[in-house]
């Protein structure tokens, strides 16, 4: 069985008020891009990877991909309008059978370990999606005001709230 990662990187940098879009700013002289690329290549050697752009950057793309991943075998393909013409542009060039992974290009912290248990639970079950306990801030809305949601109570009392999403998932193409 093949396995795919379909890495996004669609920004533009326009939230974070850089020049830069946030998928080539440097870490360590390293594009963030690039770091998440190479998480997914630790995981599987064999992966194929398709790196998903904005026309406006793909050059910039592909020159960073020469500079630090000349043998890695990286497809870049042109964006859409949104994440999901993006992500639907990217899953285009995946072969059915296959196992793939979508992850957001600067989500670069990602954890060999964690890809490989999102790879293991999409032969076992389907599909996964990774979660994390919330350690931020949590406000309840009421009648104009807001209140401070104690999220360590509400974990303590049901450990399966109050989770938040990576911006990843892997599942078995034809699902």
């Amino acid at each position: 069985m093949r396995i795919y990662a379909v890495i996004v990187a669609g920004g533009s940098g326009t939230r974070m008020g850089t020049e830069i879009p946030k998928q080539f700013l440097p870490i360590h002289g390293v594009p963030v891009f690039i770091h998440a690329i190479n998480a997914f290549l630790l995981a599987f050697p064999g992966i194929k990877i398709i790196l998903v752009l904005p026309v406006a950057n793909l050059s910039q793309g592909n020159d960073y991909l020469q500079r630090f991943l000349p043998n890695a075998g990286v497809k870049t393909v042109e964006g859409g309008h949104t994440r999901y013409h993006s992500v639907q542009k990217g899953l285009a060039e995946v072969e059915t059978g296959s196992v793939v992974f979508i992850h957001d290009a600067v989500r670069c912290m990602v954890s060999v370990d964690l890809i490989r248990r999102c790879y293991q639970d999409a032969i076992t079950y389907g599909s996964s999606i990774p979660v994390v306990e919330v350690r931020d801030s949590i406000r309840k809305l009421k009648d104009g005001s807001s209140e401070v949601v104690d999220r360590y109570f509400t974990c303590r009392t049901n450990p399966t709230n109050l989770h938040d999403r990576y911006d990843s998932e892997s599942f078995s193409k034809g699902v």
